[in-house]
């Protein structure tokens, strides 16, 4: 027992200069001693033996409180250990407490505020919001952690602080612009989060979406209210952040068949081109307005514009769905296959060019050549094939040649004969 205790206080002997040398400052007690208990906490905590290793704890914090960074960050883990398994609602409160005041004395002792409120405030929201004495002061810190941090802000911490801002709003302390314009600060940030973290996307836009429920109970955010009182605002002074609001609310509330959302939509683009923004004109405006042509000016300008295969090939196949509806089916094809050359939309791609081609019977049929007159079915069902489209190749097989068509026109099964038609593809005879 004595030799167990003679190595472990030699460790601890020399351990100690290394513990020195990283800031270690043990204040004016024993070294050893301060060590020990330090060490023993820490292995307690990773143990998560929480109670266990409270006494120690509160020493090292009483008697030792700028010994080190590691020392707060072990006793907020404990803490919150002990949040979590505490059932009496009243210690479970001081334990709260505890954490909330350990990430205030460290960013007292050690700064990195911005990075230390990250963190507390995903604890103090949970912990606080059902006391509504709190809201105030639970408010200004969540505000202060958004600024510092912006859209490194953890995004619960978004969802959150919105929340106090409702209640901020029905105190009367918030206008209704100035919700407004948090509410363009917090769904920017999460934008941008987007847009760098591809991977949690759906937990994003859900974050937004909670915000948007959020707005839509703070203020009365609808048609009338854009048109009739943002509106006018913009047109007297076009500013640029306005115009996003605008254009933010009028695709939350689908206010979008308006000459404001179409002048708030080209007033960004032309500040702020983007390939994104052309494609959603062309998207949420105009296709649904089936207004073709400007639809289709905004899709040719966002493939000017974009670097990116997967958008460029969205757009095309967009493209090619506008030509085909107008009846122009060369032009849906060529933007079809521009899709397919991207390696995008393939099977989109294909069952569209293969739809083409079956609506062409009766512009391509050859009066008495029932054989070549069907090869246009035999044309879209290689393009069916092509796509994977099991249900649209048996749609297609059903119209084939028949045996006695085949033999009629001096033919055999497997031999090449080309559609004609603007079609113009050499296929192989098949019978239905």
């Amino acid at each position: 027992m004595i030799m167990k205790k003679l190595v472990w206080v030699l460790a601890l002997m020399m351990g100690l200069s290394a513990f020195a040398q990283n800031g270690y400052d043990f204040g004016s007690e024993d070294k050893v001693e301060t060590l020990g208990k330090y060490k023993y906490a820490q292995s307690l905590i990773k143990a998560k033996k929480f109670n266990e290793a409270r006494p120690n704890i509160y020493w090292l914090l009483t008697k030792t409180p700028k010994l080190h960074k590691t020392l707060y960050q072990n006793a907020t883990k404990m803490y919150e250990g002990l949040v979590k398994a505490e059932k009496d609602p009243a210690q479970k409160a001081i334990f709260q407490d505890s954490v909330l005041a350990l990430y205030d004395k460290r960013i007292q002792l050690y700064g990195e505020e911005a990075k230390v409120l990250n963190y507390k405030a995903l604890k103090a929201y949970p912990y606080q919001y059902k006391d509504k004495t709190k809201y105030d002061a639970l408010y200004a810190e969540l505000k202060k952690t958004i600024e510092l941090n912006k859209e490194g802000t953890y995004d619960a911490t978004f969802v959150n602080y919105f929340t106090l801002v409702k209640v901020q709003k029905q105190k009367g302390n918030l206008t209704d612009d100035q919700v407004l314009a948090v509410y363009d600060e917090l769904t920017g940030y999460l934008d941008k989060q987007i847009a760098t973290k591809p991977e949690k996307k759906e937990k994003l836009e859900k974050r937004k979406s909670k915000i948007e429920t959020i707005l839509s109970k703070t203020v009365v955010v609808d048609c009338d209210f854009i048109q009739n009182k943002m509106g006018p605002k913009y047109l007297a002074n076009p500013e640029l952040k306005l115009a996003k609001r605008i254009y933010k609310l009028s695709i939350v509330n689908k206010c979008i068949s308006n000459d404001l959302f179409e002048k708030v939509s080209y007033f960004i683009l032309e500040k702020e081109p983007t390939s994104k923004g052309y494609k959603q004109l062309g998207n949420i405006q105009y296709l649904k307005q089936k207004n073709y042509k400007k639809a289709g000016e905004s899709y040719a300008k966002a493939l000017e514009l974009s670097t990116d295969n997967a958008e460029k090939g969205e757009i095309l196949y967009n493209l090619a769905s506008m030509a085909s509806k107008q009846g122009k089916k060369s032009t849906a094809r060529k933007h079809a296959r521009e899709a397919i050359a991207l390696g995008q939309k393939t099977s989109e791609c294909y069952t569209l060019i293969g739809n083409l081609y079956s609506s062409s019977f009766n512009e391509c049929k050859v009066n008495g050549n029932p054989v070549t007159s069907r090869a246009v079915y035999l044309a879209a069902y290689e393009q069916y094939k092509k796509a994977g489209n099991s249900k649209k190749m048996a749609e297609a097989k059903k119209q084939f040649p028949s045996m006695e068509d085949i033999f009629n026109q001096n033919k055999n099964v497997g031999d090449k004969i080309n559609t004609g038609c603007w079609v113009n593809e050499t296929v192989t005879i098949q019978k239905r």
